[in-house]
């Protein structure tokens, strides 16, 4: 993943649009969800289109050091053809015994410096719990300074005034790899947090 961290862009193929500074796939200009690990293969797909990638390749990339069965493989390659819309399997094929190809048109777009290394905040649902969360993503050196920053202040503010009501808790971060984000709770006002 070290070289998408470096070089991150936007890409159009068909009517699909992937920016990985926001981490934002597209789908006839409509938001698609999508999870990390098919997220993480198709930024790496986009790279090689045309190309068979061995699924040794692949399980490699995505999931670096661990021993993986093909079977995780191939229930990510599934959730990547839902969120794209590819039931037909025409932007990815099957290289049976093999790998994998993307078979799509692809336009790489770069990103502007700024887009690279700033911030991006979303809101999502916890599906379990059904409570709303705040995720922050960022790329690059200067993301991740800003993410660990807003890290240190939060545990600074709890360290010196202890829990209270004000405080925004961070919940859960990623600062080993890319993307980088940070998970806190949701604030429906000024002042008031939200909870259900």
């Amino acid at each position: 993943m070290d070289e998408m961290q470096r070089d991150l862009a936007r890409w159009k193929f068909g009517d699909l649009e992937l920016d990985e500074a926001s981490l934002e796939l597209r789908r006839a200009g409509q938001p698609v969800a999508i999870e990390r690990k098919p997220l993480e293969l198709l930024m790496l797909l986009l790279r090689h289109p045309g190309e068979v990638l061995t699924k040794d390749e692949l399980l490699g990339a995505v999931w670096s050091s661990r021993v993986l069965s093909e079977s995780v493989l191939t229930k990510c390659v599934a959730k990547l053809r839902q969120a794209l819309g590819d039931e037909e399997q025409l932007l990815l094929k099957t290289v049976h015994g093999y790998g994998y190809r993307l078979m799509a048109g692809v336009t790489r777009l770069n990103l502007p410096m700024a887009a690279v290394s700033a911030a991006v905040s979303g809101l999502a649902e916890h599906r379990k719990t059904r409570e709303r969360r705040v995720f922050k993503f960022a790329s690059g050196a200067d993301g991740l300074r800003q993410l660990q920053r807003e890290i240190t202040i939060f545990r600074l503010l709890l360290d010196t005034h202890g829990p209270r009501e004000d405080l925004l808790r961070v919940l859960d971060w990623n600062l080993d790899e890319s993307p980088f984000f940070i998970e806190t709770e949701f604030c429906a006002g000024p002042g008031a947090r939200h909870r259900r």
